[in-house]
């Protein structure tokens, strides 16, 4: 059994600190997920770092390594779906509206 649509959140100003608290989070993750017999599908699990465009431009290139049962999380840049929301490293709306706008567009022509 997997468990769906599980999220971390941290906030700090420091990417040593980000890092270092959300590895301590993934790993009393993956024990309670052990204990409570649940595995997590490391295919759709990802990383996000949100800020804006000045701050992330800011922040150190490299981006924080998260990992979770000895597996690095991948990180993705540019959007990710969240409980049927397209969220953007900057929290736009424009990548979620420009997917419902083709939707929509698909959905009206075929009437």
């Amino acid at each position: 059994m997997y468990a769906d649509d599980t999220h971390l959140t941290y906030a700090d100003s420091g990417m040593q600190s980000i890092q270092d608290s959300l590895n301590s989070d993934l790993r009393n993750t993956s024990m309670w997920l052990a204990a409570n017999k649940l595995s997590l599908n490391m295919t759709k699990t990802e990383s996000m770092l949100i800020a804006c465009r000045l701050k992330l431009q800011s922040l150190s290139s490299d981006p924080p390594v998260l990992e979770i049962i000895g597996v690095r999380i991948r990180q993705v840049h540019l959007s990710g779906k969240s409980l049927g929301l397209i969220i953007d490293e900057h929290l736009s709306r424009n990548a979620h509206i420009d997917n419902l706008d083709k939707k929509v567009g698909s959905a009206v022509r075929r009437n």
